[in-house]
């Protein structure tokens, strides 16, 4: 099953780390990953996987999930960064 994009929250550390890492490491990886941290100074491990991997285009989006304003954000991050995606495909 092929994969467009994935939204991952709390991609910078734990459960969601790791699953950012298995999700890029697939036979075949989704296109896109957008991965929400909440903490500025815990990106740098997020940030080398981003590097290692650049069959997937990995989105980081700042995002405390317990606050409605940052989850709107992130949204229309998402759908704007999908549409630049996609008009860049189109080059």
């Amino acid at each position: 099953m092929e994969v467009e994009s994935v939204l991952v929250t709390g991609a910078n550390r734990g459960i969601g780390f790791e699953f950012v890492k298995q999700l890029l490491r697939l036979p075949k990886p989704p296109h896109y990953v957008f991965a929400t941290y909440r903490d500025e100074k815990r990106t740098q491990a997020l940030e080398e996987v981003k590097e290692a991997y650049k069959q997937t285009q990995v989105v980081l989006i700042k995002m405390d999930i317990e606050k409605t304003n940052e989850i709107e954000k992130t949204k229309k991050k998402i759908v704007e960064e999908s549409l630049v995606i996609r008009t860049k495909s189109f080059d």
